[in-house]
């Protein structure tokens, strides 16, 4: 996908990379909106004004996902991640008060894109969301050992769910990404045939020469759809 980010440090094949993983299956910066589900109501949400993407479709650059250690301290993540070509990192030394010490947590982490290109990050350090990103990645690599050279996943931001008992039995909601074609680097699916030229497509016919000459209006800046933020 032509809009992914370059990674740093990564090189040689996708397929032999993902064969040598390092990631032990259960730090970014990019400037993209960031990815996180309620796990009270199993909305997605993107962006600080945590659009409501529920359902959208997202393509994963398989070569961005990253494993390593996430401590939040004074209400900041810091991160310690590495490539998952990459042995996972030793844990960091805890933060914060000696008396109350704020501890790492194992994370994961990844770039996307949604469908209109816009970029995302999913970067979690939750045992619901480690096992969500561990699922697609272990399909990741099976599609891999398969032959396939199609290994960047499209997935739907779907959910699971599992009663609490520590909560009276309520539902909590963890990350799933259900993954509905496998695509290349430039988004182009596997098996995909070429695009239909529909009848808007086609060369339009001239107009009346009674009509006026079109002026045309500014034009809008693309924009990926905006859902009202989740309750």
């Amino acid at each position: 996908m032509s809009n992914f980010p370059v990674i740093a440090g990564f090189t040689g094949t996708l397929s032999d990379a993902l064969s040598k993983s390092k990631v032990n299956e259960t730090q970014t910066n990019s400037g993209a909106d960031y990815l996180n589900l309620n796990t009270h109501t199993g909305n997605w949400t993107a962006g600080q004004e945590q659009d409501d993407v529920s359902g959208d479709l997202i393509l994963v650059n398989t070569a961005s996902l990253r494993h390593g250690w996430t401590i939040w301290s004074g209400n900041k993540p810091y991160r310690t991640h590495v490539s998952f070509i990459q042995d996972m990192p030793m844990a960091p030394e805890p933060m914060g008060s000696p008396q109350k010490p704020d501890m790492p947590e194992e994370a994961r982490s990844f770039l996307a894109a949604f469908e209109d290109g816009v970029p995302c990050e999913y970067d979690t350090c939750t045992m619901g969301g480690r096992e969500g990103v561990d699922v697609l990645f272990a399909a990741v690599k099976a599609h891999a050992a398969s032959g396939s050279e199609f290994l960047y996943p499209k997935c739907r931001l779907a959910n699971n769910s599992y009663p609490n008992k520590h909560r009276g039995g309520k539902l909590m909601y963890t990350p799933v990404f259900e993954v509905v074609a496998w695509c290349d680097v430039d988004g182009n699916e596997e098996g995909g045939k070429a695009k239909a030229v529909t009848k808007q497509e086609t060369k339009a016919e001239p107009a009346a020469e009674t009509e006026p000459e079109a002026v045309d209006a500014p034009a809008e800046p693309v924009r990926r759809r905006r859902r009202a933020p989740a309750a």
